[in-house]
Order: C-alpha cells, then structure tokens, then sequence
C-alpha cells in the first residue's frame, strides 16, 4: 500500500496519475473485491461502526460535526484507510497527494487535524 505513497493528489481522481481521498479507498477496496460508494459520506454509510481501535483496512471519516440532529454523514470531508490503530494511508490536497499520517501524538507522522476531527471509523469485511 505505502507504494501509494508520492502519487498526486486529484480532485475526482481514481488512478495512477491522481486520487482524492475516497478514489484512493474505493481503488484500495476494489482490489480486495468490495464495492465501495465513490463519495466519503456514502462510503461511511456502507460500512459497520467500529468500537474500538481501528484495524488495518478500516477507513476512517474526517470532519466538522454536524449540528444536533443532523446526519453524521452531512459533516464528512475526509476518508483515510488505517495502517493500523494510529497510521492511515489517504490521498489529501493540502499533502500534495497520498502520504500516511498518524493520529497518536508520539509518532513522527502525528496531524493533529485527523486526530481532532475523526467522526466515524467504519469496517468493510
């Protein structure tokens, strides 16, 4: 997966020449034959909650949350594939493309935006 890793960052794109952050999942996903939704909000609705830690392979859904009685979904923005229970692999513009960031702070890679604004972790298989 880390081979990913460098590939640009483009907005709609699910292909060598660019991902966005749900392109980069559904492509990811579509190999291990699953067909996921091609928008993070419809890709968080197709998978099972997860308590718990993430495990390789979870995504994770980023965002503001919504207002009281609003669906989750209507504040999703971001999804990024867990590496394991901290690392994830996701496509962003403001990382120039697909890079692995981390969620614990003791780690090099921490962003303390994805920590700050996970909504949801969801479970495919």
């Amino acid at each position: 997966l880390k081979r990913f890793v460098g590939v640009p960052y483009l907005w709609g794109g699910f292909s060598p020449f660019g991902y966005d952050c749900s392109g980069l999942a559904q492509t990811l996903w579509a190999w291990l034959g699953l067909a996921l939704p091609r928008d993070a909000d419809q890709q968080c609705a197709a998978g099972r909650p997860v308590d718990g830690p993430p495990q390789a392979g979870d995504l994770l859904f980023f965002g503001e949350r919504p207002e009281d009685g609003d669906d989750l979904r209507s504040g999703i923005t971001h999804v990024a594939l867990a590496l394991d229970a901290a690392d994830v692999l996701h496509s962003a513009g403001s990382a120039n493309g697909v890079t692995v960031n981390s969620l614990d702070p003791e780690r090099p890679a921490y962003n303390a935006w994805l920590r700050e604004h996970c909504l949801a972790v969801r479970r495919y298989a």
